[in-house]
């Protein structure tokens, strides 16, 4: 198995098929599956408190996702292979606001609207079903999620926090920041941003969301650092 680490998401690739034969078997199953390739791994996985049972860590895991409002774990098995993908960050705010304001949704209901989220292909039955429920909006080949009844409902000023600034609002928040006091370091930074991002993230999770815009920042040439981490300060490049 090989475990590829991304800024946003994890992902895990392994040789040969999926046992269950698809993600919908296991999320309807009652019971955990109970195949397995290594039952002496499976075994020594529950013995180690890594699963509660065997077979029962792909529906944990999806539950663990829907809980934190982040997308389901998304499988590939084209190619000989079985690819995983967990994410770790927001992709389309509806879908979060979705899972928020519907607390009846299934595990079967929040993997269909992941794969909405992702482009992936729906079946007419799935696409009918969610419909019904007036979850996805659109063409059968050009599906969307509904957007969230924020006026409806009362939630405006919550849906706004849940979706925080935009990338590009967050660097114009720094930019003037640093026209106005030459240089900040990464605290005050931090402390510009805090009110700005998602209050869905978690402090890490904020922690490196700011991260990146700083990188990103340094890269485009718009602003240049000195240190790392908490003690670094930063500065615009034509700062004089």
């Amino acid at each position: 198995m090989n475990v590829v680490e991304f800024d946003d998401r994890l992902l895990f690739t392994n040789l040969g098929s999926f046992i269950p034969g698809s993600i919908q078997a296991v999320l309807q199953a009652d019971s955990p599956w109970e195949k397995n390739r290594n039952r002496f791994l499976a075994n020594a996985m529950v013995e180690l408190k890594m699963v509660d049972t065997i077979g029962s860590g792909i529906k944990k895991m999806f539950r663990l996702q829907k809980g934190r409002l982040f997308p389901m774990p998304d499988y590939d098995f084209r190619d000989g292979r079985v690819t995983l993908t967990v994410f770790g960050r927001i992709i389309d705010m509806n879908y979060t606001n979705i899972l928020m304001q519907n607390a009846d949704i299934s595990l079967e209901e929040a993997e269909m609207l992941n794969r909405v989220q992702l482009g992936k292909p729906l079946t007419d039955f799935e696409i009918s079903h969610l419909r019904k429920k007036h979850l996805v909006e659109g063409r059968k080949n050009a599906l969307v999620l509904a957007k969230p009844l924020a006026q409806a409902t009362g939630k405006k000023v919550e849906y706004s926090k849940h979706k925080g600034l935009t990338d590009k609002a967050c660097e114009s928040l720094i930019m003037t920041a640093l026209r106005d006091h030459g240089e900040l370091s990464r605290k005050e930074i931090n402390e510009l941003l805090s009110n700005s991002l998602s209050d869905i993230l978690t402090e890490k999770q904020r922690y490196d969301k700011i991260s990146n815009i700083l990188r990103k920042m340094r890269l485009n040439g718009l602003i240049t650092n000195r240190g790392a981490g908490n003690i670094s300060f930063w500065r615009m490049v034509n700062h004089s």
